[in-house]
């Protein structure tokens, strides 16, 4: 009898590690793990000249979806910026043949924010091959305190909706999805004890201003998030600028760097004369307590931020945006009435923290995963072979 086969499917430049983390948990659990690599980095990772493939694809959804085309360079630029078509289905062509040719039961992709993970994920789906989507979860796992994984199926997150975001709606429509045990509530406490976070968290002089403080932590300029649907704004610097443009008198920002971020300070540097602080280091945990407000396009510091029970500004879509935890701003010029909201409704309470905890239990519980809880995976595994 043939065991079953995972296919790892990655490119050397980028978080190349990462299926060297899964594969003898895989392996233990009766699976024969491949890799294959697609290239040395995912912009360069295009095929030209190869073949069509077999079926026709929509070209926009697995290329458009993040401005990865755009002509002035902006965007992720996980393709270069002149990628034709051409390219794009010699590629699938490509991605399509290392399925078809290893006869995977599963496939794992790092994200789905490229155009080449994008289309693994629609060609599995055609052919009922689930999909885990794994990345870095940004949570410490409740039995190791060691590093968790998101290992999500994608059947939706192929259409920038991941399972997640199923149980937030789930939610939101009033199901009950989970109990709250004991167990969260001494999580959270452990959690805020221990500072944790998804980056090692590095202590920064911080000096705090008589007035409101509004917290803004940046993202990287090449997190494809930033390019979702109704983003007010996709670049650090640009966010900066506007948060300045627009924040009320009385309100002081202070912006910090991701920990991921090469950028120079220099190039962060505004236009702009009023006062503000741009910092390098710094606790997320001090910086969301001792602030008024939050505000962020759509990283996981907010879901931080609520887990500190604090409510925040969403400046994007987010997998736990328009839940009733949080002010959803569309354009720049609705900050300061979502300030004024928040300064008045600072905390979340009642039933809204009710639900919250929900979500947070089945985040933390169910839908991260430590590699050394291997039933935790194999759940995960037959869950994504039942929805396809």
């Amino acid at each position: 009898m043939r065991m079953p086969k995972a296919l790892f499917i990655t490119v050397d430049g980028q978080f190349r590690t990462w299926p060297g983390i899964w594969t003898d948990v895989f392996r233990r659990n009766g699976f024969e793990p491949c890799h294959v690599s697609l290239g040395k980095h995912w912009e360069f990772a295009v095929n030209y000249g190869a073949p069509h493939p077999s079926e026709d694809y929509d070209v926009e959804d697995l290329a458009g979806f993040a401005k990865w085309r755009a002509p002035d360079q902006s965007g992720n630029r996980f393709l270069p910026a002149n990628t034709s078509d051409e390219d794009i289905l010699s590629t699938v062509a490509v991605v399509e043949t290392v399925i078809t040719g290893n006869h995977p039961d599963l496939v794992c992709v790092w994200g789905n924010t490229t155009m080449q993970s994008r289309a693994a994920s629609e060609i599995c789906r055609r052919r009922g091959i689930p999909v885990f989507y794994m990345e870095t979860g940004f949570f410490p796992s409740p039995d190791s305190w060691k590093t968790m994984f998101i290992c999500d199926h994608v059947g939706m997150y192929f259409q920038g909706r991941s399972h997640l975001q199923s149980v937030a709606d789930s939610l939101c429509a009033g199901n009950s999805i989970t109990e709250i045990g004991p167990e969260l509530l001494d999580y959270i406490d452990k959690w805020k004890s221990t500072k944790s976070s998804k980056y090692e968290q590095e202590y920064g002089a911080i000096l705090w201003p008589r007035d409101k403080t509004l917290f803004v932590p940046l993202q990287t300029p090449r997190d494809a998030t930033m390019y979702y649907p109704r983003t007010i704004v996709n670049n650090p610097r640009a966010l900066i600028q506007w948060i300045l443009d627009h924040l009320p008198d009385g309100w002081y920002p202070i912006f910090k760097k991701h920990p991921g971020d090469p950028t120079s300070m220099s190039e962060y540097i505004p236009n702009t004369h009023r006062d503000y602080t741009i910092l390098e280091r710094g606790n997320i945990h001090d910086l969301i307590l001792n602030s008024d407000a939050v505000a962020t396009i759509n990283s996981t510091v907010g879901i931080e931020t609520l887990m500190l029970g604090k409510r925040l500004i969403t400046l994007g879509d987010a997998f736990y945006s328009d839940m009733g935890w949080t002010e959803d701003i569309h354009k720049i010029e609705d900050l300061p009435r979502a300030l004024n909201r928040i300064e008045n409704d600072p905390v979340v309470s009642g039933k809204c923290l009710r639900r919250l905890y929900q979500f947070l239990h089945w985040i933390i519980f169910k839908y991260l995963t430590d590699p050394d809880k291997v039933d935790n995976l194999m759940e995960k595994y037959i869950t994504a072979r039942q929805s396809v």
